[in-house]
C-alpha cells in the first residue's frame, strides 16, 4: 500500500510541527559549521542571483516548450507558481515571523516554496530542479536567512499548491 495524498499532508503537517521544536537546534549547528568554504558555497546564492534566476527561467521555458503538447500542464506550471507566490507573501503579512537576523517576514521562506513548485511539473529536469531546490533551502538556513521550519513550510507549500493544481482535471 502506497502513500496516499492524504498520508501525504498528515506526514508534511507533522513534519513541519515537529521542525518548530529544532528551529534553534538548526540555527546554532549552522553557525558552528561556519567557514570560509561554505560561506561561499552558500553565498552564491545571493552573489549568483541573477545568474540562479536565469538558469531557472531556462530550465522553465525548456520545459515548457517540451510540454507545449501539453498545454495543460504548462498552464498549471504557471498558475502554480503564482499561487504560490501569493500565499507565500499573504502567509508572511499574516504570521510577521521575524527572521534570525531581525529582520521581518520569514515564514514561510519564498526562495524555498517557489523553487520546489516546479518539481511536481518537470519531467526531464526533475532531478537536477529537486538538487536545486534543496541548495536554495540550505543556503537559506546556512546564511541565516530563515529557521528550519521557514524552509520546511516554503517546501510543504510549494509542493503541495503545485501537486493540488496539477490534480485539477480541467
Amino acid at each position: 500500500m502506497g502513500i496516499t495524498m492524504k498520508h501525504g499532508y498528515i506526514i508534511a503537517s507533522a513534519t513541519l510541527a515537529i521542525s518548530f521544536i529544532f528551529d534553534r537546534m538548526v540555527l546554532d549547528f549552522f553557525s558552528l559549521i561556519k567557514n570560509p568554504i561554505l560561506d561561499a558555497f552558500f553565498g552564491a546564492v545571493e552573489i549568483l542571483r541573477p545568474a540562479l534566476l536565469a538558469f531557472a527561467v531556462l530550465i522553465i521555458v525548456s520545459e515548457a516548450l517540451f510540454l507545449i503538447k501539453n498545454k495543460k500542464l504548462s498552464l498549471k506550471l504557471m498558475i502554480s507558481l503564482v499561487a504560490v507566490g501569493g500565499i507565500t507573501y499573504l502567509l508572511k503579512i499574516i504570521t510577521g515571523r521575524t527572521r534570525p537576523t531581525g529582520l521581518e517576514n520569514s515564514f514561510p521562506s519564498a526562495h524555498t516554496s517557489l523553487t520546489f513548485t516546479p518539481t511536481v511539473f518537470l519531467k526531464r529536469f526533475k532531478s537536477i530542479w529537486i538538487v536545486l531546490a534543496c541548495y536554495v533551502a540550505l543556503s537559506r538556513l546556512y546564511l541565516n536567512h530563515h529557521y528550519l521550519s521557514d524552509v520546511i513550510a516554503g517546501a510543504i507549500l510549494g509542493y503541495g499548491v503545485g501537486d493540488l493544481i496539477n490534480r485539477f482535471k480541467r
